[in-house]
C-alpha cells in the first residue's frame, strides 16, 4: 500500500498513452501498454497476482468496489459470488460467448481509478467503464453488507452452522472532522461553492449512510439471535497523506500514528476480547 505509483502513472501517460492519443495505428501496436499496464507492473513487479480471481480461495472472501461510470451502479470484483445482493462483474458479462476473468491486480486497480490520474478502462466485451469504487461504496460496508445479508437469507441449508456472533471491523484513514467557515470573499465562495459541496458531502454522506445500515442490519441479525459487533480503528488526524508517492517520513508518520493511538486502546482490546471468546 506505500509504493509509490506516481511514476509508473507519469510514464504511462506521457509515453503509450500519448502515443496511442496522437499517432495513428499506435493503439494497435502497443496493445494494453499504458498507465493502467504500468501501474500492474509497479504493485505487482514479480507476477504473483495474475491468477483469474475465480481461481483464489473463498476463504478468505474478498471483494474489490467499483462504479459503473454509464449507470452509477456499484460492482462487486470478488472471488465469491454476492448477486443479486450486490451487482458482480460476471453478470455484465452474462450473455457474452467469451468468459472473461479478472486477476486481483487488475481488479485492485480498478477499484482505484483516481480521476485523470488513472485510465477509467472498459472491457473489450462490454461498454461499461469502471471508476474508482470510493464514488458509491468508499469504506466498503456495502459489500459487507451484502455478503451478511447472502449468508443468512440463504434459503438453501447450509454446509455448517452459521456463527452467531460476528465481529465487523472498520478501518478509516482519517477522522471526521466540522471545519470551520474559511474567511473568503462572497463573490469567490459563490463560484467554488457547488464543488465544495460535492467533495465534503461524500464522505459525510457515506458515513451516515454505513451508520444507519450497520444500525437496521444490527437489529435485524439480533432478531434471528445473532449478535453484531463493530469496532472502528480510525487514524487521529485529519490530513492523513494520501498521496500516489508517499515519501520516507509521510510512511514513518502513519505508522508512528498508528501504534501510538491503538497498541493497547481500546479497539485493540475488543478485538483480542471477541477472538478469546470461545464459539
Amino acid at each position: 500500500a506505500s509504493r509509490s505509483s506516481l511514476d509508473a502513472a507519469a510514464w504511462g501517460m506521457v509515453g503509450p498513452d500519448l502515443l496511442r492519443a496522437t499517432v495513428p495505428f499506435a493503439g494497435a501496436v502497443l496493445g494494453n501498454i499504458g498507465r493502467g499496464w504500468a501501474l500492474e507492473q509497479a504493485w505487482d513487479p514479480a507476477g504473483d497476482l495474475r491468477f483469474p480471481l475465480s481461481a483464489w480461495a473463498v476463504r478468505p472472501a474478498v471483494v474489490f468496489n467499483a462504479t459503473l461510470v454509464e449507470t452509477g451502479e456499484r460492482v462487486g470484483l470478488a472471488n465469491v459470488n454476492l448477486e443479486p445482493a450486490l451487482h458482480g462483474f460476471q453478470s455484465l458479462l452474462r450473455n457474452e460467448p467469451q468468459h472473461v476473468d479478472l486477476s486481483p491486480v487488475a481488479a485492485a486497480r480498478l477499484s482505484s481509478s483516481f480521476p485523470f490520474v488513472t485510465p477509467t478502462p472498459r472491457p473489450l466485451e462490454i461498454d461499461y467503464h469502471f471508476a474508482d469504487g470510493g464514488y458509491y461504496d468508499n469504506y466498503g460496508v456495502g459489500a459487507a453488507v451484502a455478503f451478511l445479508q447472502l449468508a443468512y437469507d440463504d434459503t438453501q441449508s447450509p454446509a455448517a452452522p452459521l456463527p452467531r456472533r460476528i465481529l465487523l471491523i472498520e478501518i478509516r484513514a482519517s477522522r471526521a472532522e466540522r471545519h470551520a467557515p474559511g474567511s473568503i470573499s462572497r463573490l469567490l465562495f459563490q463560484w467554488h461553492s457547488p464543488a465544495d459541496t460535492i467533495l465534503n458531502v461524500r464522505d459525510t454522506a457515506q458515513r451516515d449512510r454505513n451508520d444507519t445500515t450497520l444500525h437496521l442490519l444490527t437489529l435485524a441479525l439480533a432478531s434471528r439471535g445473532v449478535t453484531l459487533e463493530r469496532v472502528v480503528f480510525e487514524i487521529p488526524r485529519s490530513d492523513v497523506p494520501l498521496s500516489w508517492h508517499l515519501t520516507a517520513a509521510q510512511v514513518a508518520t502513519i505508522r508512528h500514528d498508528w501504534q501510538e493511538r491503538f497498541e493497547g486502546s481500546r479497539e485493540t482490546q475488543a478485538v483480542t476480547a471477541f477472538l478469546s471468546q470461545r464459539p
